[in-house]
């Protein structure tokens, strides 16, 4: 993958957490893996993996984490 696509795969994330957790106080961090700390808000995605997945694949990851805290 190029190095554009890494860029665009890291802003979908970042934006599509951004607009589905609009007013929530929900925080998006890049990490070693993809895990929610529900107590703080906090969803950490593995900054590496996000670049081998197609955009569904991460929209998935993301709504499963946000389920987390909403859930």
């Amino acid at each position: 993958m190029n190095a554009r696509s890494m860029v665009n795969n890291e802003n979908f994330v970042t934006s599509l957490v951004a607009g589905l957790s609009y007013e929530k106080g929900i925080q998006i961090k890049a990490g070693k893996s993809w895990q929610t700390d529900v107590k703080n808000r906090v969803i950490h995605y593995d900054k590496d993996e996000i670049h081998n997945f197609p955009i569904d694949y991460l929209r998935g990851f993301i709504l499963h984490e946000l389920g987390h805290i909403f859930y």
